[in-house]
């Protein structure tokens, strides 16, 4: 009977110490941001597109400014990939990307949030935003992901 008793501590010990284990681990790390900047001229008609959106209040996507005034010279479309690590043993859920703006952004495109990031596995999530072409590139990230139904947030100063 004493050996049973010991033998289940020892099990409930195990239990508890992978249990520890897997709430201390769970989290996912930021691996690489890059940037990529196209003036807005490359893609004139998106952008006279979304210049009308504004003009009939139709715009989908995060807005920072109510207004989308001046030609295609003035703006740029800046893509922020972010590439995201799991190396927890659950996957992560609803990832999602959001910039925080800065005087001169105009938009943040609407994009889903990626449905999951497989245990033990990488992927890239990716923001646009339409800004003014002379304003800096120095922005905060936000990701924010779910384990086990718990939101988790990344915070990070790119630039």
């Amino acid at each position: 009977m004493k050996r049973v008793a010991w033998g289940l501590v020892i099990l409930l010990l195990i239990i508890v110490g992978c249990g520890v284990y897997l709430y201390t681990t769970a989290h996912i790390t930021l691996e690489d941001i890059s940037l990529s900047v196209a003036p807005a001229t490359e893609y004139a008609a998106q952008f006279y597109d979304y210049q009308r959106r504004f003009e009939n209040e139709s715009i989908t996507g995060i807005l920072f400014q109510n207004t989308l005034t001046g030609t295609a010279e003035e703006y740029a479309f800046r893509t922020y990939a972010v590439t995201l690590s799991n190396r927890c043993l659950i996957p992560a859920e609803r990832i999602e990307l959001q910039i925080v703006p800065v005087e001169g952004d105009v938009l943040q495109l609407l994009n889903e949030p990626a449905p999951l990031l497989a245990a033990g596995s990488s992927g890239t999530l990716g923001a646009v935003l339409l800004t003014n072409a002379s304003v800096h590139s120095v922005r905060e990230i936000i990701i924010t992901y779910y384990l086990w139904g718990y939101r988790f947030t990344i915070r990070h100063t790119y630039g």
